[in-house]
């Protein structure tokens, strides 16, 4: 996703910047991209707006333009998936989970089950488990437009 802050950097302004980050990628969206967030809140029952926000928020965002140019990607793949965990959460090794110091007493994981998420797939690159969603094009020549994406 989105880096994390230095330590000279306040959370607020973090924050901030990851939301300004966002409304700017949503600034660029169109029909075709809505198309697309319609059919997948549909398949999943969840809200378009909350596709658009993970899709944003995903670090594959321009995965979309290029399956809509002449020439671009042949598919576009999707996962509803909860997100990997971060390595080194709240001072935890890579080898154990983070855990409260009451834990080991209970037996129970103090972490936040996550909600799953629509992310987009870069197949060469991520581990993918969940819910695929896939889009293929007829034609490379062809450049997706509002006109002909529901062709």
């Amino acid at each position: 996703m989105f880096s994390r802050p230095r330590q000279n950097v306040s959370i607020v302004e973090y924050a901030q910047r990851l939301r300004d980050e966002r409304e700017q990628k949503r600034s660029n969206l169109d029909e075709r991209h809505r198309h697309l967030f319609d059919i997948i809140a549909t398949r999943l029952g969840i809200e378009r707006t909350e596709v658009e926000d993970n899709v944003l928020d995903s670090q594959n965002s321009h995965i979309m333009d290029q399956f809509f140019i002449s020439d671009g990607t042949q598919y576009l793949v999707f996962f509803y998936q909860e997100p990997e965990p971060e390595n080194n959460q709240n001072g935890a090794d890579s080898y154990r989970p983070g855990l409260s110091p009451y834990a080991v007493r209970t037996g129970t994981n103090t972490q936040k089950p996550t909600k799953p998420k629509v992310i987009i797939a870069d197949l060469q690159e991520q581990s993918l488990r969940g819910i695929c969603l896939c889009f293929l094009r007829n034609s490379k020549k062809t450049v997706i437009s509002g006109q002909n994406i529901v062709n």
